[in-house]
């Protein structure tokens, strides 16, 4: 694991740990089944060039289909903002 996905694996713990640790988990899983299912999305999230505001909308969608923890959803939404994803999803 690269020291960025630790700080973000960490962080994301810190703010789940210890009675939505498991769950958290369990999402996050569930939105990288999504990703791997749907590689146009997944391509579309890890494009740099698609506008912010697009890439919300779009997770704004994912988010509310898989009904994510708040705290998930704001984890996986700075990924994104910060083009962070792909380390995520390794």
């Amino acid at each position: 694991m690269s020291v960025a996905a630790n700080r973000y694996a960490r962080a994301l713990m810190d703010v789940l740990y210890p009675e939505k640790a498991d769950a958290g988990l369990r999402q996050l899983r569930a939105f990288l089944s999504l990703l791997n299912d749907q590689p146009d999305a997944r391509r579309f999230l890890e494009n740099p060039t698609v506008a912010g505001e697009r890439r919300k909308r779009l997770l704004k969608e994912v988010f509310d289909a898989l009904s994510l923890d708040r705290r998930v959803a704001n984890f996986i939404g700075i990924l994104v903002d910060r083009d962070r994803l792909p380390i995520a999803l390794v």
